[in-house]
């Protein structure tokens, strides 16, 4: 009779244990389970402003390059950001760029269109009267045919 009540106390016991462990087993489970949906919201979160900023970086500039010419910059004049915008008939032909002059500058500015294949697209020019110091974006129109690319080139001359 001894042997069996020692039993049936072990029983209780293993069952008490049991339940406590189980318990304890979901409430890690549950805490892993919140952890990673926490770290996983942060890695979207991450990922979801990067693309936002790279796609707005891409739909402003359509990664394009500007080159400024030797004389040009001898003259003063140096530039700074830059983006395409759509100009008539929808197309993007409309590049403003944010230029600065570190001498008085008084005289025309060429721009040039060529896309990633070397085929030029379009020319323009723009006169410019501006004095030592001064900075600020000029929109360069091109002809309403023109088409800035994605990856163009910006020639200034």
């Amino acid at each position: 009779m001894k042997k069996v009540i020692i039993l049936c106390a072990a029983l209780v016991f293993a069952i008490s244990c049991k339940d406590e462990v189980e318990q304890k087993t979901e409430n890690a489970i549950n805490k892993g389970e919140e952890a990673l949906n926490k770290g996983g919201e942060a890695v979207k979160k991450t990922a979801n402003k990067a693309a936002d900023e790279f796609n707005d970086l891409i739909d402003r500039n359509l990664n394009c390059k500007v080159e400024l010419s030797e004389a040009l910059k001898a003259k003063g004049l140096t530039t700074g950001k830059f983006y395409i915008e759509d100009g008539e008939g929808g197309k993007d032909n409309k590049f403003v760029v944010y230029l600065i002059t570190e001498k008085d500058f008084k005289g025309d500015v060429n721009f040039k269109a060529v896309d990633k294949n070397g085929q030029e697209s379009g020319r323009t020019k723009v006169s410019l009267n501006k004095k030592a110091g001064d900075a600020g974006y000029e929109e360069v129109v091109f002809d309403p045919r023109t088409d800035i690319e994605s990856k163009s080139i910006i020639s200034i001359y």
